[in-house]
């Protein structure tokens, strides 16, 4: 048989785990539930039961700190609610600053115009008294070097090799090299070109004549000087860089044909003589003599 430990019974029932936890859940609940019923008195009832007689009164001291600390919480509250006032005024309009920035730019704007307006009416009577014949189609007679032109630009200087004694004609500036410089030129924003002193125009021509090159049927010789009025650095970039500068290395290296470019303020060339075309009207066929 197998001997069992029994313990001595105090006369109460042993509670389980279980029950234990049920009761201080119980007290949880129950202590919690006077909180959310009556939070504003909640532990007032234990401070209302120590007797009068008990509670010690406030010194000098104590009062006066507990003003201070009144006033200073006071104090701090307006100060707050000052600050938030002012942030709130501060940032009630949020675009106010764009509109500044939007009514600045737009003064600006009406004083670029305004300076603007006067340039132009200086400008046009300027070109009235440079151009008095082109007021309206000034455009048109520069495209045909109808007026005179002035303006910044550049020199291109083309120069045949030296020792002129037995050259053999192909070492020499051609016509073609001077027409595919001309149109490079043109193609660049060129506005007006001359050669040697002549106006290049619609209807210039640039020809050889034998070991010669005439422009506009009147003989030049080297050194080739193309004066070229518009974008000084935009030309210049032209004949450094891409084909033209290509071609003009070609130039110096096979043929031994000098290039120098120099840049000018200010150019003035005149209008390309006007020559009228010539015509004649043809007599008409009798043809009663013909039968």
């Amino acid at each position: 048989m197998r001997n069992f430990l029994t313990w001595q019974s105090s006369g109460k029932p042993r509670r389980t785990a279980s029950q234990i936890k049920d009761s201080q859940h119980l007290a949880e609940q129950d202590l919690l539930g006077k909180i959310f019923s009556d939070p504003l008195e909640h532990g007032y009832e234990a401070m209302a039961a120590v007797p009068k007689e008990n509670q010690k009164p406030l010194n000098i001291a104590q009062k006066l700190a507990v003003i201070v600390l009144t006033a200073l919480l006071v104090a701090a509250s307006i100060w707050s609610i000052r600050d938030l006032n002012f942030q709130t005024s501060s940032f009630s309009d949020p675009l106010a600053p764009l509109r500044s920035q939007v009514e600045n730019r737009q003064n600006e704007v009406e004083k670029q115009l305004l300076q603007n307006e006067k340039l132009q009416a200086e400008i046009a009577k300027l070109s009235e008294k440079e151009f008095p014949q082109a007021s309206v189609k000034s455009e048109e007679l520069l495209a045909a070097a109808a007026a005179p032109v002035s303006g910044p630009g550049i020199v291109l200087t083309l120069t045949d090799p030296k020792g002129i004694g037995g050259q053999a004609e192909e070492n020499l500036v051609q016509d073609r090299d001077l027409q595919e410089i001309i149109n490079a030129l043109w193609a660049n924003g060129a506005q007006a070109i001359s050669l040697n002193g002549f106006r290049i125009g619609p209807q210039s021509a640039v020809r050889a004549a034998g070991s010669s090159v005439l422009v506009n049927l009147q003989s030049v010789k080297s050194p080739y000087a193309l004066t070229v009025i518009g974008d000084p650095t935009k030309l210049r970039n032209a004949l450094r860089e891409g084909p033209m500068a290509y071609y003009l290395k070609v130039l110096a290296d096979k043929y031994s044909i000098g290039s120098n470019i120099s840049v000018r303020d200010e150019l003035v060339m005149p209008a390309m003589p006007y020559h009228p075309l010539a015509s004649k009207t043809l007599p008409e066929e009798n043809t009663d003599e013909q039968k």
